[in-house]
């Protein structure tokens, strides 16, 4: 191409004018082309499947462009007239795409004269005012129920590593011992509860054993003898 930088503003402006104008007619020629093509089903001659697959593998457009330049053309083939709203630039192609779906026989006439002239967002809010969607119904999501209270084994719940609950099991164990029993599924229901091992938690931060929750989960002997006679005990205000 010959460079611009010489030529005049208005000259240019004429110009480009031109080319968009070349543009439209060249698309509408395309277009034109494609859906005789489609109509002979030529396609098949290439070792292609589909129009689309044509448009893709042998002129080399990417997915979106064949994908509306396909509808485009077939689209034509029942209403020869938006080929002249397209050489026009009275509808663009984006435009002719989203009608494609929506054009029959009833309402062609009306509705491709509203959307002459129209953006895409101005053809998106026509649409929608000639066939509203209904109201998305309202959906309920299923809220998974806290287990009961006799289902709490551990005071991390469910999602604790199984070092957690190898220890946790151990103050469990501890406890049982206070309480003079020696299975596991005795352990009192008011132990099981979140709340209240909590407070059992709390009272081993304060037992003054000199080891930390942390270290007791990492594996170190847990405290014994006085220290332990601080936990909550069955019974008694720990």
């Amino acid at each position: 191409m010959n460079a611009l930088s010489s030529v005049s503003d208005h000259e240019l402006r004429e110009r480009l004018s031109a080319a968009v104008s070349s543009e439209r007619s060249a698309c509408a020629n395309v277009i034109f082309h494609l859906a005789e093509l489609d109509r002979r089903k030529l396609y098949l001659e290439d070792a292609c499947s589909s129009l689309f697959a044509y448009c893709t593998e042998r002129l080399g457009y990417s997915e979106d462009s064949a994908t509306k330049r396909v509808r485009v053309a077939r689209l034509a083939q029942q209403f020869p007239q938006v080929l002249d709203d397209l050489a026009s630039g009275e509808l663009h192609l984006t435009g002719l795409f989203l009608l494609s779906g929506h054009l029959t026989d009833d309402n062609a006439e009306q509705l491709l004269a509203e959307a002459r002239g129209k953006s895409k967002r101005q053809l998106e809010e026509l649409l929608a005012r000639w066939f509203p969607r209904p109201d998305v119904p309202p959906t309920i999501t299923p809220v998974t129920p806290e287990p009961a209270q006799g289902e709490l084994s551990t005071w991390s719940g469910a999602e604790a590593s199984p070092q957690m609950r190898r220890a946790e099991w151990s103050v469990f164990d501890h406890l049982e011992w206070q309480a003079g029993k020696s299975a596991r599924n005795r352990i009192p229901s008011e132990l099981r509860t979140k709340k209240e091992a909590s407070c059992a938690r709390s009272k081993f931060y304060k037992m003054g054993s000199g080891m930390g929750w942390d270290s007791y989960m990492h594996g170190a002997k847990p405290p014994c003898g006085a220290a332990w006679k601080r936990l909550p005990t069955v019974g008694g205000s720990g």
